[in-house]
C-alpha cells in the first residue's frame, strides 16, 4: 500500500467505526463507593466533531477513574455547576447540548450508559444526570465521556457521586440457608442411591 494513503485510509477506518479520541483526559484517580470526585475543564477547546440528527458536537472529553474495595457500584450521578462556583468547579459557560456516558477503559463493546442529556435548570443552578448501568459495577477501570457544542469560551466543572449498592443485612443468611438445602438435598439423594 502506498505510504501517502495508508494513514488516509487508518482515518477512515477509525472514522467509520465511531471511534473518536478524547480532545482532553482527565484523571479521577480511585473512587471507592460511596465517594464524590470533583471535576472540571476552565479551557474546552474544539476538537473532535461528531453530527447526531440536527446536532454538531465539537469536543470530547474524558474522565477515567479506577473503582476500588469491594462495594457494587449501582449509579454514577453526574452534577454540573450552572452558576457562579469557586475556582476549583467553575460554571458550566459557552457550552450547549451537553451529554454524558459511561463505559469501560479502555473502551470495548457497547458504553454501559449511552449518551444522556444533561438539562440546565437555569443560571446558577446546577444539573444532575444519573447514569444507572444495567448490572453493577464491580472494581475496575471505568471513563466519563463529556461532550457538547461549544462556543467560545468553554469551561465547565462538576461532581461524579459514586453509589454503593447497599448489602441486604439478611443476605449472608440466605446463601447459608440455601447452601444448608442443597447439602440435605445431596445427602437424601446418595441415602436412596445407597439403599
Amino acid at each position: 500500500m502506498n505510504a501517502y494513503l495508508r494513514p488516509l485510509c487508518l482515518a477512515a477506518a477509525l472514522g467509520g467505526s465511531g471511534l473518536a479520541h478524547a480532545d482532553f483526559v482527565g484523571s479521577l484517580g480511585s473512587i471507592t463507593p460511596p465517594a464524590t470526585a470533583a471535576f472540571s475543564n476552565t479551557a474546552v477547546t474544539t476538537g473532535t466533531t461528531t453530527t447526531v440528527g440536527p446536532i454538531t458536537y465539537n469536543f470530547l472529553d474524558t474522565w477515567i477513574f479506577t473503582l476500588t474495595g469491594d462495594a457494587l457500584l449501582g449509579s454514577i450521578t453526574t452534577t454540573f455547576d450552572f452558576g457562579a462556583t469557586t475556582p476549583s468547579a467553575p460554571p458550566t459557560f459557552g457550552i450547549s447540548n451537553l451529554q454524558v456516558r459511561l463505559s469501560t477503559n479502555p473502551g470495548s463493546g457497547s458504553p454501559l450508559v449511552s449518551w444522556l442529556t444533561v438539562t440546565p435548570a437555569g443560571p446558577g443552578f446546577t444539573s444532575s444526570v444519573a447514569l444507572i448501568p444495567a448490572s453493577p459495577l464491580l472494581a475496575g477501570n471505568y471513563k466519563l465521556d463529556i461532550r457538547g457544542t461549544l462556543a467560545s469560551p468553554g469551561s465547565y466543572g462538576g461532581t461524579v457521586i459514586a453509589n454503593a449498592v447497599p448489602l441486604p443485612a439478611a443476605l449472608p443468611l440466605f446463601l447459608g440457608g440455601l447452601g444448608v438445602l442443597v447439602g440435605i438435598k445431596g445427602a437424601r439423594k446418595r441415602t436412596a442411591v445407597a439403599a
